[in-house]
């Protein structure tokens, strides 16, 4: 069975405004490549294409921008030798518009492996990236484990690494812990959290406002949440029910909302939305500073 990202993406609401709610099926064709923010020129890294509903594709023809064509391998990602100077590279599926770009840089190599960003929170269903340097650009070179459950490592260079949790990786405080290419670093404690979307209660109706909460599991922190609507068609996300909203450019998009948990045992915030139309609505909720 192949790998399939839709099993531990963030909290994805889908509720159905005067009409049932259908199965979301997975699309299949490519839907984004996933490359590591950093590549280091000479050296080995590996990129993944992920459909639309998260399934890492096999077998998907990706262009870069050096003239190269690579291919997927049987677990949707593909693996490939960095050109040798500063720059750009880019990574395309051809004859469309999905793309992804990722800076080059020259970097002597490093003794050891090194972990020099990592974030301290973070999401049990959603990629996360850490920066260092001397990891494996071989994706399977790589051995990290979140909470005592391996990661899934979808992209990778000597200098950063794009993760998926384990689809049973334990909530709270707990340990991240990279090996392979090296000596390994001492542990680095973070904290897995998870994000649930919690339908609005009692039955819709267009026009009329309703509450959508959005509940943090794993810690009694209060966090700030991105809240993007992918129907803006068939509803509208106002400002955030009681309680003062996070800042930031997220307010600047009608259709992203920024948020902030309450804190506590039930960690959770409460954003209205109004219905514009019949149909189903999804509403996506990340932590803060990632695309909702």
């Amino acid at each position: 069975m192949r790998p399939r990202l839709n099993r531990w993406i963030v909290a994805l609401l889908a509720v159905a405004i005067c009409a049932p709610v259908g199965a979301i099926h997975a699309a299949g064709p490519p839907h984004s490549i996933v490359l590591p923010p950093v590549l280091v020129a000479e050296a080995p890294a590996t990129l993944a294409v992920l459909d639309s509903t998260g399934h890492l594709v096999p077998g998907a023809g990706v262009a870069l921008s050096d003239g190269r064509a690579i291919k997927t391998d049987a677990t949707g990602r593909a693996r490939f030798v960095v050109p040798g100077r500063a720059g750009e590279l880019s990574a395309q599926i051809p004859g469309g518009s999905i793309a992804a770009t990722a800076p080059i840089e020259v970097r002597p190599p490093a003794a050891e492996i090194q972990v020099t960003d990592f974030p301290a929170v973070i999401d049990a269903r959603d990629q996360f990236t850490i920066s260092g340097a001397r990891f494996a650009g071989d994706a399977d070179g790589n051995q990290v484990s979140l909470g005592g459950k391996a990661a899934l490592v979808l992209a990778a260079s000597p200098a950063a690494l794009v993760l998926l949790p384990a689809p049973d990786t334990p909530l709270g405080p707990g340990e991240l812990r990279v090996e392979g290419n090296g000596t390994a670093p001492a542990p680095m404690a973070v904290t897995v959290v998870s994000v649930e979307a919690i339908n609005p209660a009692g039955p819709l109706r267009i026009g009329v406002a309703a509450t959508l909460i959005v509940r943090v599991s794993g810690t009694n922190q209060p966090l700030d949440l991105d809240l993007g609507n992918w129907t803006p068609g068939v509803i509208k996300m106002l400002g955030q029910a009681g309680g003062a909203a996070a800042g930031g450019a997220a307010q600047s998009d009608p259709n992203v909302r920024r948020v902030r948990s309450s804190g506590g045992a039930e960690n959770e915030a409460r954003i209205e939305i109004v219905p514009l139309a019949a149909g189903k609505f999804y509403v996506r909720a990340r932590l803060a500073g990632r695309r909702p």
